[in-house]
């Protein structure tokens, strides 16, 4: 699920993003869903 969630965060080419970004993007973006379900 990861994978796929990696997948799509990538660009279509040329992409120079480190895998450490994608996963520090998709925790970041699993909190900001969390903090909206809080609210």
């Amino acid at each position: 699920m990861q994978v796929q969630l990696r997948y799509g965060i990538l660009p279509a080419k040329g992409s120079i993003i480190t895998e450490d970004v994608l996963n520090n993007l998709s925790l970041a973006y699993v909190i900001y869903l969390l903090s909206i379900r809080t609210l």
